[in-house]
């Protein structure tokens, strides 16, 4: 898989050609990877047209709700922080146990911040990243957080920072 060998643009290109074939079989998991691709590209707007045509389409495929939890990623990221919060508000009640969820609440609050005072935003992020450290730990099955999650953590503060320090 071009995706996991770090290819991301080899991967898009290859991924939209095959996107533009919507009787494709697995057009919809398709749709799901090249919005991924456009995520990683920081290519955000076109992200969010394409995992959304998966959510709004597709809602019962079992990919909805990823595509769901990266539409919120990529309209953060894109700073259109109330689409985010719109877009994590649909997540959670339409797949309120999906296994996303803390990711999709950790970037919720991360937009809910945005608009927000320090105070607030320094509570929502402490409880959005437990949350994602507890859902992570879960995944692996071990007690704790991983480093990988404090880098992600870390990466998400330095964003925050610069975003703040801005006028």
């Amino acid at each position: 898989c071009l995706m996991r060998m770090g290819k991301t643009d080899a991967a898009a290109d290859e991924l939209a050609q095959l996107e533009r074939r919507p009787q494709f079989s697995f057009s919809i998991e398709v749709t799901t990877l090249l919005g991924q691709c456009r995520l990683l590209q920081k290519r955000y707007a076109d992200a969010a047209v394409l995992l959304s045509r998966v959510v709004d389409k597709h809602s019962e495929h079992e990919l909805a709700d990823d595509a769901a939890a990266l539409r919120i990623e990529a309209a953060h990221r894109d700073d259109k922080f109330d689409d985010a919060k719109k877009h994590h508000d649909a997540l959670v009640a339409r797949w309120p146990k999906s296994p996303l969820r803390p990711r999709a609440e950790y970037f919720g609050g991360l937009a809910r911040m945005e608009r927000s005072d320090d105070r607030s935003r320094r509570q929502a992020l402490e409880v959005a990243d437990t949350r994602q450290r507890a859902a992570q730990a879960r995944q692996e099955g071990r007690r704790g957080g991983e480093r990988s999650d404090a880098v992600v953590t870390l990466a998400d503060l330095r964003y925050l920072a610069q975003r703040s320090a801005q006028p």
